[in-house]
Parts: C-alpha cells; structure tokens; sequence
C-alpha cells in the first residue's frame, strides 16, 4: 500500500492554492523581518511620510506642500495616509507633528566604494523606546510598516490573480510571477518601511486585475464602473497610478470600436461608467491642487520644493532603470548587494524580456501566416479581435507607459529615476518577464522543465532578500553581538577602566599582517557599566613610539550603533576596528593600539585607570605590532 500511499502525501505540492498561500506567507514574513531590522528613518523621506500622518490626526485635515523639505510630503494623495492614521490612532505618541528631528549620527559616512558596514546608520538608535516592544513613536512608526507589509501582500494576490485569469490553466506562470514580486529586495525595503510606493503597488495591481478580469469576462456597464472605481481608488495612493488610464482608454477605445453599430447609448453607457466613479473620487483632489498649487497634479509643489532638475536626456534616464533592479537601500543607497548580484540580476531581466519579444515575434508570424490564408485579421487588428492577445497588449501598453512616465517625470520634476517609481505597472512588468522567462523552456525538454525554471528563480530571489536581511541590514544597522565564550577565554585580557562608563575587558589582533584592502583588524571586548547622558566617542590608535599615530578611527562605538547614551550596563559586547594602514606607514616596529573614550564638543577625554591605562594621556594601550610592507 505504501507505492499507493506516497503519491496522495505529495499531492499538496500540486495545489497552486498551496504554493501561492506559501509565496504570501514568505513575503510577509520577510518584510516584517525587515521592517524590525531597519531602524527608523534610515530610509530616506520615511520622516516625511511619517508627518504625513501625524498632522492629519492632530489638525484633521490635509497638509499643504510648501518649501519645507523636512514636513510631510504633501502633494501626495491622501489615502494611504488616512488608513495610516486611522490603523495607528490607539497608540499614543506626544508631539512629532510638524517635525521629527533624529539624533543625528556624526560619524554617517556615504563613500562611492566604501564596502565597510560601520557607520551606515545615519541617526544614533536604540533607546528604550526603539526595542521590542516598542512605545511611543517608535511603535507608532512600526504599525505603519505592518500597514505597507499588508499593502504589498495584497498587491502579491492579486498579481497572482491578474495572471491565472491571463493564462487560466498555467499556475506555474502565475506562481512564478507572483514570486518575482514577493522576492524582489526593493518591493521588501518599501513594505518594510513607510512609504505610499508601497500603497501605489497595491492600488496599480487593482486596475490592473479590474481591467484584465472585466476584459476577459465581457466588458459591460457595471464592469466599467468598478474600472473606474479601481482606477479613482488607486490614484488616491499615489498619482502615478494615473498612468494606468493609458491602457484602460485603449480597452475603451477597442470597446467602442468594436460596439459601434450598438448605437450612441450603448457608448454613452460605457463613457460615463468609465468616467464618473473616477471623477467623483479624484475630482476633488484635482480641483484642490488647481486652486492650491496652479495645476492638477501639483508638480509646482514639487519643482518648488526641490527645485529644477539638471538638464538630462530622456534615453540616459531610460538607461537608468535598470540601476537598481534588486534594490540599494539606506540614506545615500550605499547598502548594496555584491556587483556582481546586479550585473546577473540584469541580465535575466533582459533575457526575460527577450524571451517575451520572441514570443510576440512567433504569435505575428502566426498571425501573418494565417491572414496570408484568410484565415485571420492582420496581425494588429487580430491582436485587438483576439480576447488573449487584446489582455496581453493592455500588459504591455502599462508597461510601456509606466517607463514613459517614469523617464518623462525624471527629466522634467525630479532628475533622476527609481525603480518604485514603476510600482503601478510592476503587475505587467512581472507579467512579461515570467511569460518571458518561461517562454526559453521548449516544448521538447522534460515535463518539470517549466516548474524548475520557475521555482528555481523564485529561491534565487528569496535568497537574495533573506540574505539582504541577515548578511546586509542585521549586522550594518544591528547592535553588536555579545562575545562567545570561546572569544573571552582565548582573547587577550586587559587590565583597563575607562572613567564609570566602561571596562575593556580585552582584544584580539593579528600584528603580523595588513588585509590586501589595507586594514588592519583590531578585536575590543567591552563591558559597559552605565548608560551615559552626553554620547561619548571611541579613538583607536594604531601608536609607533618616537613617530606618533600611523593610522586612526573615531566613531561612536558599536560600528556607529551603540552609542553610550543606550549601552547596556554589565552587558558586554564585542566589536572589530578597521585601522587603515598606507603603503608609506610601513614597516611599523613595536607599534600599539591606543583606545578612549572622549567628548567630541570639547575634545576632553575620559580618565583611565588600571595596569594597561596610560592616565596621564587618557589612553589604554596595548599590544606589540610589527607590519611588514
């Protein structure tokens, strides 16, 4: 019975229902786990998005975009930021209205090159109020990420929904371009934070399931009606949806065209369905913005506020899109994945899109040979008379608007392109790429060929995002770990106090040998001993005597992420500095390493005592460092 058995105990692995309850599942799991790694504001403009929401509860009523950079994003469309306000109305949180100003952290660095993770946190973290469980605005902050968490959930499900009604029997490509939303590093950073790109995902992927699933089951009047609906309620997210009204007219115009011997009621039904539920749930934001800022769209708000952009051509931003096609995350974007990540990333993006012109190029040969035949339209009119090629082309035309508009608002507002600005068609984007993907697989190769090629690319880009959170944004934004005990046991111990505030319990260094990228590693093992009110900062040495200091770091300890002012008394943690040592220092002979605590608005350092305390210089040194060129 056991032959009999088995099959029936792998049967679930055959339930799309299954597999897509799995994709939702891992998506929003490792958002969320992003979204408790990041710590607040270190995404860039999330204060702004944050104040957005604190002063429609305080004032309610909407903000007016003015010249103040640090203020809510005003200009946006508001609903993403009512649901925010009213999913986070319980939680009580003084103040924050029309500013939230971090503690900034003085060592942020943001280098063209700088592989090293210390000091990518750009504000001071970790006060009581930022840890598990939270209070305050940092719960405040958090509950808005759960709410874009929620959002890029749902725009998964219906990405999913969107392509099991393009292509009805092939679950594999609906999983598959499902996964490639869910996974994708930089759809995660923004469902991890507070943004309304986020919200532009979602409301972008209900036109698009609106109008793929009223065209595929017959447009009439009421379907119309929930178009337009979709099309309002999406544009109140964030305007770029607006550009899905290029593909909703052409299914219009198709309509009419196709219907014109219905009469002019039939027409007039359609065009007021179409048109009336969209104006009555944006026609008062448009006429807001036009007695505001002096157009609809409030892009004078926008030029106002940062400026005009510098002077670029439309094909170099075009070029641009394919930047970040994975993500590149923290103020200045300088958290990134490996080069190497971004090169392959692109390059299966545009085999994917290759793949998909050759499948339109073999659907016109087919086209074309068939009318040679009379059996057939040509093959533009066919694609419009065929119900499947007409739902592919409305993909198409969103994507192709989408990057219009994306490269046209680069050159005339912003400057300068991103990849969430896509968001709103990212639906057909994924669409095309995992028809694209699929599309390499012959027909000849072995059955399971098409479900390797889909859950294939589906772990390589769950991969890419976990370890995005466990190998980028943990150990760059995280506390320092507490040293093993196999490190305290083989460390070398130090005799050292540094004033109240810290005991340096030992070290660990290599003295033979600099890295190939120049650095030296110095291991520190501290043990604080109370929290601190004025944030103190940490100076290593490496000392020759009778030449002075050969190479020096200064940063808040942690790697920048555990100021003093939120140690953990009697807790002890370990971290490494990155001395860089030049080619000219070398040789070094009987060097040391000199570590203190200092005030950097007086440059006053703390006092030391203990075997290894040099007092009279407010140093602990230690070591016998010979280097070698």
């Amino acid at each position: 019975m056991t032959p009999a058995i088995a099959p029936r105990r792998l049967d679930w692995l055959r339930r799309p229902g299954l597999w897509i309850a799995a994709i939702l599942i891992a998506h929003a799991a490792v958002a969320t786990g992003w979204s408790l790694a990041v710590p607040l504001f270190e995404e860039p403009d999330e204060i702004s998005h944050v104040l957005y929401v604190r002063y429609l509860q305080t004032y309610h009523k909407l903000p007016v975009q003015d010249t103040n950079s640090e203020g809510p994003r005003a200009h946006h469309p508001p609903l993403f930021y009512v649901l925010g306000a009213l999913l986070t109305a319980w939680v009580p949180v003084d103040g924050y209205v029309d500013a939230i100003r971090p503690e900034v952290n003085p060592n942020f660095r943001v280098v063209a090159g700088d592989t090293q993770f210390d000091n990518k946190a750009h504000y001071v973290h970790f006060a009581p109020a930022e840890r598990f469980p939270y209070s305050g605005l940092p719960l405040f902050v958090h509950v808005l990420r759960l709410l874009s968490v929620a959002l890029s959930t749902g725009a998964v499900w219906l990405i999913y929904l969107i392509a099991r009604t393009l292509r009805p029997g092939d679950a594999i490509f609906a999983l598959l371009a499902a996964a490639l939303v869910a996974f994708n590093p930089d759809v995660i950073i923004f469902a991890a934070s507070v943004y309304n790109d986020t919200a532009a995902l979602f409301g972008g992927a209900l036109v698009l399931y609106a109008v793929t699933r009223s065209a595929a089951r017959g447009l009439t009047p009421w379907r119309w009606l929930w178009i337009s609906a979709a099309l309002g309620v999406g544009m109140l997210f964030k305007l770029n949806v607006l550009v899905l009204i290029f593909p909703v007219g052409l299914l219009w115009l198709w309509e009419a065209w196709a219907r014109r011997g219905a009469g002019w009621r039939a027409l007039a039904a359609n065009a007021l369905a179409v048109s009336l539920p969209f104006s009555a749930v944006t026609g008062w934001w448009f006429l807001r913005n036009l007695r505001l800022y002096g157009d609809l769209t409030a892009d004078s708000a926008i030029t106002a506020l940062w400026g005009k952009p510098a002077p670029t051509s439309a094909l170099y931003q075009l070029s641009t899109l394919l930047d970040n096609p994975i993500g590149r995350f923290g103020t200045g974007a300088w958290i990134a994945f490996p080069d190497w990540a971004y090169i392959v990333a692109r390059i299966l993006i545009l085999l994917a899109l290759a793949g998909s012109a050759r499948l339109a190029w073999r659907w016109l040969r087919a086209r074309r040979a068939a009318a040679r035949a009379g059996l057939a339209l040509p093959a533009f009119w066919g694609a419009l008379a065929d119900p499947a090629a007409r739902l592919w082309l409305i993909h198409v035309i969103a994507a192709l608007a989408i990057e219009a508009s994306v490269v046209y608002y680069a050159v005339t507002a912003v400057g300068w392109t991103a990849t969430r600005f896509m968001y709103p068609a990212l639906s057909s984007i994924a669409m095309l790429t995992a028809a694209g993907s699929l599309g390499w697989v012959r027909r000849r190769w072995p059955a399971g060929t098409r479900a390797g090629v889909a859950l294939g690319a589906s772990l390589l880009k769950l991969g890419l995002a976990i370890y995005g959170l466990f190998g980028l944004i943990l150990p760059i934004y995280g506390p320092p770990r507490a040293p093993r005990t196999a490190e305290l046991a083989s460390m070398a111990p130090l005799d050292a106090h540094i004033g109240d505030v810290a005991q340096i319990l030992g070290y660990h260094l290599d003295a033979s040998r600099v890295h190939s990228d120049g650095m030296l590693d110095v291991t520190v093992y501290w043990e604080p001993l109370r929290r601190t009110d004025l944030p103190y900062s940490v100076f290593v040495h490496l000392f020759q005597p009778g030449v002075g200091s050969l190479s020096q770091r200064d940063t808040y300890p942690g790697q920048g992420n555990w100021s003093t002012t939120v140690w953990d008394p009697n807790q002890p943690f370990v971290e490494t500095f990155h001395l860089a040592v030049t080619a000219d220092a070398l040789p070094v002979a009987g060097g040391q390493i000199l570590v203190g605590l200092y005030d950097r608005n007086n440059m006053a350092r703390l006092p030391v005592s203990g075997h290894d305390a040099v007092p009279d210089q407010g140093w602990i040194a230690f070591g016998s460092i010979d280097l070698q060129p």
